[in-house]
């Protein structure tokens, strides 16, 4: 980057060389009013071989980054166009957005601080110097990669979720000893009996009523399964989901409960038991009852589980068929208020209730880790869900959890029948990972109809320390839902919490809002409360049938917002907040977001900040198939190679479909 050169042969008081500099594009008064007169600490008097006249600036970049550094060098010449050597003095023109320090006779070293155009002066005196204008800029965002650990920081302005610190070990153990359990024989005996390292066997087709308890035995770390007695080629090998057809023909033994207790719960302290291919159920007599859970994991503070050393761990069920019927009170089927628990290739369904909200899992009083992976989830109110209770303290907060290669759904014969609210919803969590799941199955009813409600909220007044944060939801198919995202700094408590931070949203695809029996308000993201740390990007949201806005805001700013790359539909109001419209809505309620390269179908450009994109109507976005839900931008095409970033506009299709691929299994 070269600038000609300023040579001012008059002679200019410093008032006057302080208003020349303004002129140029200084807007710190403070700093330019200053004399331009060297200093004894600035200036070292040099040999001149010829008389200067003239000044010439370059600098190593054309712009400066915030938190980079870059060098200018100045050359002093005499009439003859002879390098002069001298010692050149340095000012910026705003210390707020650069600084510049000499780093030699002719060189100087500028730093940029904060975005916005900066004018650096070089020169001899206040009767002789040149000027250059910088443009200092904000780091571009650093593109999410899937699969790789995302860098702590986006640059400007958000912080990334940080990812799950710990996964939970599901492999299958080795066992070394044997121990059938015949149809008839007292299950709780049996349990009570057995040392760590053994497998018991229960007979294929035998049913056992009660309400079990899995006992704390000692401090071994070696497991005990409670299993089907079958083989894998029966059950399934590993990463084989369970179903209730295979349950049913593999003749899977039956731990069913009569009352409103589990069917099996754990005792203070117990860890290193494994549930294998086994149907957990309920018996025709809990139908009067209702039940409060099939498989209880931990308990609540209220119960007595006040301390991380009565915190039941190592505990895993896996391949096995767990449910209510069609017509059973089930308010939850598992909970993990435990450590270092998992479900794996699992079906688990029919939870619902008429009287209170509804889980598949619901986590509140453990501290995690937690691995849900290759399971059927389905129930009423939230399918998954952390938080709802508070838990006896900090250290409990559910953190460490991934939900991967789920179908969470819930079936539309249960509209009008059971009350629905979300599919995922969080009060309490940290490290939260929602990778290559399948969701849907959600319309208004006890709720607007959302698919993903996150929220900090310390429900009962005893943990103000709760909150939502780190949160990662990629590569996620959403379909059948009346809206998409809902994210809230705070819940509607009034209690004190810590407001939910660090969510970020990355190449799902969206489809199907509000169409069809999935009514709702068909909202692709509402931010509310403020909520901070938001990032969107590379989403495909197919909100059609949106009614109001597609992107909604409301309540307390939310601070250091990204969204970017995204497809939206425009709807009715497209981006709007409260009193607003698209240009003045992140102004008020998202100050300082980045908000780029985002496509608005339907909408008109002229409405929305400059580099929007406004396809006329969905078949014109450029997507491989629109009838054919294949939503993967042709080459060529106008989203085509212009995300912010990198790549397409809209979501990594090709990543989600291989992400999804098998997840929706058939019973």
């Amino acid at each position: 980057m070269r600038h000609n050169i300023m040579h001012h042969r008059r002679s200019l008081t410093a008032a006057t060389a302080a208003a020349a500099f303004l002129l140029a594009g200084c807007s710190d008064q403070a700093t330019t009013s200053r004399s331009l007169a060297p200093t004894s600490a600035s200036r070292v008097t040099a040999a001149v071989a010829g008389p200067a006249v003239s000044v010439t600036l370059t600098a190593t970049a054309a712009t400066l980054t915030v938190g980079q550094t870059i060098t200018a060098t100045a050359l002093v010449k005499d009439a003859n166009g002879v390098v002069v050597p001298n010692t050149v003095i340095w000012r910026s023109g705003n210390t707020k957005l650069a600084t510049v320090v000499s780093a030699g006779q002719t060189t100087g070293t500028l730093t940029g601080l904060a975005p916005g155009s900066v004018t650096i002066m070089a020169g001899l005196s206040d009767k002789m110097y040149t000027t250059l204008v910088v443009p200092v800029v904000v780091p571009a965002p650093t593109p999410v990669v899937v699969g790789a650990t995302p860098p702590t920081t986006l640059g400007s302005p958000t912080t990334l979720a940080a990812l799950p610190r710990a996964t939970v070990p599901t492999a299958y153990p080795t066992m070394t000893r044997q121990v059938h359990v015949l149809a008839g024989a007292n299950l709780q005996v049996a349990i009570n009996a057995a040392q760590p390292g053994d497998e018991l066997l229960l007979a294929p087709g035998a049913t056992f009523v009660g309400n079990f308890m899995l006992p704390d035995k000692g401090a071994s770390t070696s497991w005990i399964v409670i299993r089907t007695d079958l083989p894998d080629a029966s059950i399934g090998a590993a990463g084989t989901r369970m179903t209730p057809s295979r349950a049913g023909s593999a003749r899977l033994a039956k731990v069913l409960s009569p009352s409103y207790s589990p069917a099996i719960g754990t005792a203070p302290s117990a860890h290193y038991y494994r549930l294998t291919g086994l149907e957990i159920g309920t018996t025709a007599a809990a139908q009067t009852t209702g039940m409060n859970v099939l498989v209880r994991f931990g308990d609540a503070a209220s119960n007595g589980q006040r301390t991380l050393a009565s915190v039941p761990h190592h505990l895993v069920i896996d391949r096995s068929y767990l449910h209510g019927t069609s017509t059973l009170n089930l308010k939850r089927c598992v909970t993990f208020n435990s450590a270092w628990t998992a479900a794996v290739d699992s079906w688990i369904s029919e939870c619902h209730d008429h009287g209170s909200d509804s889980q598949a899992i619901l986590g509140y009083n453990g501290p995690g880790p937690f691995a849900i992976l290759n399971n059927h989830l389905e129930a009423g109110h939230e399918i998954v869900m952390w938080g709802g209770s508070d838990p006896a303290m900090q250290a409990m907060t559910p953190s460490d959890i991934t939900l991967r290669g789920n179908y969470i759904t819930r079936p539309i014969s249960w509209k009008g029948v059971w009350q629905t609210k979300n599919i995922l919803e969080t009060k309490n969590v940290h490290h939260y990972l929602v990778e290559g799941n399948v969701m849907d199955g959600v319309w208004a009813d006890a709720q607007a109809g959302f698919a993903i409600v996150m929220k900090s909220e310390n429900q009962d007044n005893t943990a103000p320390y709760s909150q939502t944060a780190d949160v990662t939801i990629r590569l996620n198919r959403i379909r059948n839902a009346g809206s998409g995202f809902n994210f809230s700094g705070k819940g509607s408590s009034p209690s004190p919490n810590v407001a939910a931070a660090r969510i970020t949203v990355v190449d799902n695809v969206i489809d199907g809002l509000n169409e069809g029996a999935y009514a709702g308000d068909g909202v692709a993201l509402q931010v509310l409360s403020s909520m901070q740390d938001l990032y969107f990007g590379h989403n495909t949201v197919i909100n059609a049938h949106g009614r109001q806005s597609s992107v909604v805001f409301d309540g307390a700013p939310s601070p250091r917002l990204t969204m970017h790359s995204n497809v939206f539909g425009q709807a009715q109001y497209g981006l709007k907040g409260a009193g607003g419209n698209n240009l003045t809505t992140l102004p008020k309620y998202a100050p300082g977001a980045l908000f780029a390269a985002n496509a608005f179908v339907g909408g008109n450009c002229s409405g929305y900040a400059t580099g929007t994109f406004c396809p006329a109507s969905w078949t014109a976005v450029g997507f491989q198939s629109y009838t054919g839900r294949d939503y993967q931008i042709v080459a060529g095409t106008t989203l085509a190679g212009k995300g912010y970033v990198s790549g397409d506009v809209g979501s990594d299709v090709a990543a989600v479909n291989a992400a999804t691929a098998g997840v929706v299994v058939a019973p």
